[in-house]
């Protein structure tokens, strides 16, 4: 995925569950079929957002809508899951993977996760607002989120009003697909996300296990002119699973460290300032 994107349409790719789960963006209600003007800049990019555009229609099969609905509800209700993350060449996706990923999650608020590339291995780990990282052989490092991690977080449907990312649109039912687990029902569907450049489209194909609702398997690409194009293909196993998360190392001092995904106007404010207005960014009803 461009690292350019501000990736919190959906918060199931490893980079989308990051931002979604830390950044929650301060909402406010815009009419149908409009959009809402930039996001805060908490989360804002610093070059200046474009204007905003109208939201697209939805064409979405009625159907369909339910059965993304249902999923939501089965994963949020999960204590626990496993995935693996590929990312492919759109263009070439027999050919070997050139990044992998695999992460755990445990409600409320934990999260391990490894990335492998040609860029080397990166480790990372989430408890609430305390995050660990480190990168191949180096020791572990410690940092103070201004937000807490949270999860289960899937939210394919709900409607954000904001010009810079979208709820699902135009969901059909693709087919239905044997799989050793049982039979799936195939969707797809595109939401509009925002880079530098300007709108564009991300398109997603689901695996959804028809007894249980759950999501077994996303195939992501994009449009982004400017982007990879790559495939992202997630796989989720292990639901319920008994996943023990813990510290790698012992917290640090939060007043002596700087915060990941946190302006730089706000380090200097007490921590219960930033709690109280993370607090505040209640969501509305999703659907």
């Amino acid at each position: 995925m461009n690292p350019r994107i501000v990736p919190v349409a959906l918060g199931l790719t490893y980079a989308a569950v990051m931002v979604a789960a830390l950044a929650p963006p301060r909402l406010t209600a815009a009419r149908p079929g409009q959009v809402t003007a930039t996001p805060p800049p908490p989360i804002g990019p610093p070059w200046p957002w474009p204007t905003p555009s109208p939201t697209p229609q939805d064409r979405s099969d009625p159907e369909a809508r339910a059965i993304l609905g249902r999923s939501d509800d089965a994963m949020n209700a999960l204590m626990s899951v496993r995935m693996r993350i590929e990312t492919r060449n759109s263009k070439a996706p027999a050919d070997p993977a050139y990044a992998t990923s695999s992460a755990e999650f445990a409600a409320p608020d934990r999260m391990h996760s490894v990335h492998d590339s040609g860029f080397g291995r990166q480790e990372d780990v989430h408890i609430g607002r305390d995050a660990w990282t480190r990168s191949g052989d180096k020791p572990w490092e410690h940092r103070f989120n201004a937000f807490a991690y949270r999860w289960p977080r899937f939210d394919r449907l709900y409607e954000p009003g904001s010009e810079w990312r979208s709820a699902a649109r135009n969901v059909r039912i693709v087919r239905e697909e044997e799989l050793p687990s049982g039979t799936a029902v195939v969707l797809s569907y595109e939401y509009g996300a925002m880079s530098e450049e300007g709108r564009f489209f991300t398109f997603m194909t689901e695996w959804i296990d028809k007894r249980t609702n759950r999501l077994l398997r996303q195939d992501e690409t994009n449009d982004d002119p400017w982007g990879s194009r790559a495939l992202i293909r997630s796989e989720f196993f292990d639901f319920d699973a008994p996943i023990s998360i813990e510290p790698p190392m012992p917290a640090t001092n939060e007043a002596a460290l700087p915060s990941l995904f946190m302006p730089a106007a706000w380090r200097g404010e007490p921590a219960a300032t930033v709690v109280a207005w993370a607090q505040s960014a209640a969501r509305p009803p999703r659907r």
